[in-house]
């Protein structure tokens, strides 16, 4: 699997809210062998991924600073951002986190909002939220739904959606998708709390 690169030894900041990390030089992509590289999710984590954060979880911002270490281009979006579509726009892995059952429906419709404009062929959304809650599943799907609707993509085709409850993949629409969260979440969790 492709690795995120980037300067690793670069200092960690809080990223404020609406902004993004400074952003690291897009790194090519060189076939090893005579044959083209194979068309895969991971192929968009060989260089700086933009990495779009919503919801209402507390461990948000922890995990964009780690994820900011590994050269990622961070955008917090917080509950009320007035922030520029394009901000948020073409975005690699978007994280949008739900506190509980009762926020699900909140988070999951602002994040609609947000993400959907700024959707775009490959992407991978991961519904996070903490163990010991109820399955989300019939809410994450309709968000998904929701999000193929109004960008006109394929599901588990042009983008995935998966669910992360604690530490555990639950569902997702596309293997492919199910692997690269469980490689970015694995990476991201190796670097040190910052």
């Amino acid at each position: 699997m492709k690795k995120f690169t980037g300067p690793a030894e670069r200092s960690a900041r809080p990223v404020p809210a609406g902004t993004r990390s400074a952003p690291v030089p897009p790194t090519r992509i060189r076939p090893t062998s005579g044959r083209p590289p194979e068309r895969s999710l991971t192929m968009y984590f060989a260089h700086a991924p933009k990495l779009v954060l919503t919801g209402s979880s507390d461990l948000l911002r922890p995990l964009g600073d780690r994820a900011a270490v590994l050269g990622a281009e961070v955008v917090v979006v917080d509950a009320d951002p007035g922030l520029p579509v394009g901000d948020v726009d073409g975005f690699d892995v978007a994280v949008v986190g739900v506190g509980g059952v009762a926020e699900a429906a909140r988070d999951l419709g602002r994040a609609t909002e947000v993400l959907a404009p700024g959707l775009r062929r490959g992407a991978l959304l991961i519904v996070s939220s903490p163990a010991g809650l109820r399955s989300l599943e019939s809410e994450g799907r309709a968000f998904a739904a929701c999000l193929a609707e109004r960008s006109g993509l394929d599901l588990g085709d042009e983008f995935s959606v998966v669910a992360k409850e604690g530490d555990a993949i639950t569902w997702h629409t596309g293997e492919e998708g199910a692997e690269v969260a469980r490689y970015l979440v694995s990476r991201i969790a190796a670097v040190p709390t910052v």
